[in-house]
């Protein structure tokens, strides 16, 4: 880590990192980014046989896609809690307080949960964050019309 300074890539200042393959500086988010679109890093899905960027691997640590990662996660039951929320045994999404919340009940409970949202600086509507821009906080519509436009200005 190099401390904090503009990232390369997306332009907001940040905790920055310098890639040990071409010695840009990027922030982790931008670095994970590039990762995953490096076609040199793919590998061949054990179940598909989709040449992809490697989401996981299976108990005998195979390479998993995106797809087949999230129904192998699904498919097994150990995996699986009761939801704190609505008592059913699914797969945990998240753990707050150290309760087991299905992705159901996350999206419904607590991304609706005024408490938590903020005031967009987009918008000015008190919403869900989806993210920060130049430490502002957007909501979902906003911060991606406002990565969009970040874009086409580069």
């Amino acid at each position: 880590m190099l401390g904090k300074a503009t990232c390369e890539e997306c332009h907001v200042i940040k905790k920055v990192y310098k890639n040990k393959k071409n010695g840009r500086i990027l922030c982790m988010n931008c670095a994970k980014r590039q990762k995953y679109h490096d076609k040199s890093t793919y590998e061949s899905c054990f179940k598909c046989g989709k040449k992809t960027h490697v989401q996981g691997r299976d108990n005998d640590n195979n390479p998993l896609c995106v797809n087949c990662c999230t129904k192998n996660y699904r498919s097994n039951l150990q995996k699986h809690q009761e939801c704190s929320i609505c008592k059913k045994i699914k797969p945990v999404h998240k753990r707050v307080d150290g309760k087991a919340i299905c992705h159901f009940c996350y999206l419904k409970d607590y991304r609706s949960d005024s408490s938590r949202h903020k005031i967009c600086a987009g918008c000015r509507e008190k919403k869900h964050i989806q993210g920060y821009i130049k430490n502002k906080p957007y909501c979902n519509k906003c911060y991606k019309r406002r990565k969009k436009l970040q874009k086409a200005a580069l």
